[in-house]
């Protein structure tokens, strides 16, 4: 436990430190920053989609370092943007879209809790969506949220991918309510998107389609 709770010390430190550094770099040279934050800086107690300025209450360390990152960039920068996100997968690296395509292979049994809902958001509709922002020829900065549209639970976003994968046959999944974890996580933390929608003119895209487009894509 001491280690655990020191590597998440560490983390801290690095994920908070990191965006003053970066902030610092940005205000003496006169560069926009983009800073990607998290819904975890929620507590999860509202039931109707976050906001910008709903009360920020972090309940695990993550949370709260990206929180504290924030603060810095807002208290350094005056040309920053801060966008909040969620649950972002993708077709690399390891997210939970590709351990679930890996355990489908596997033949694994799983049970995947319903206990959190949130929004699956595609890393790639992310990256597209900064693109617009910085050819935009406004420059609203300030904080912002972006997700794809939709809700569901980590066990939806499972029975999606297992589902538009075509390997829906190749596991057993069960629900669960009991998920344990070292960290605590919100119980909800859906995110308004309508500023970010406005302001740059963007619409979001349902996260079951951006979910079985990519996978189709990469199949």
């Amino acid at each position: 436990m001491e280690k655990a709770e020191s590597e998440e010390d560490t983390a801290f430190a690095t994920n908070a430190i990191g965006a003053k550094n970066l902030a610092e770099a940005c205000a003496e040279n006169s560069i926009t920053l983009i800073h990607i934050s998290t819904d975890y800086v929620f507590d999860g107690e509202k039931r109707t989609p976050y906001l910008e300025n709903d009360p920020t209450n972090p309940i695990n360390n993550y949370g709260a370092s990206k929180l504290k990152g924030e603060a810095y960039i807002q208290e350094i920068c005056s040309a920053y943007f801060i966008i909040r996100t969620s649950w972002l997968y993708s077709q690399y690296g390891h997210n939970f879209l590709n351990s679930m395509l890996r355990f489908a292979e596997e033949g694994r049994d799983l049970s995947i809790t319903t206990e959190q809902i949130g929004v699956p958001t595609n890393a790639n509709d992310l990256a597209n969506a900064i693109i617009e922002m910085i050819h935009s020829e406004n420059e609203p900065y300030g904080l912002y949220h972006f997700s794809n549209k939709g809700n569901g639970t980590w066990y939806d976003f499972a029975e999606a991918i297992f589902t538009f994968s075509e390997q829906i046959k190749n596991v057993k999944l069960a629900k669960t309510d009991q998920y344990r974890t070292f960290a605590a996580r919100p119980a909800y933390s859906i995110l308004n998107t309508d500023k970010f929608s406005h302001n740059f003119d963007l619409e979001m895209i349902d996260w079951k389609d951006s979910l079985q487009q990519l996978i189709k894509n990469h199949k």
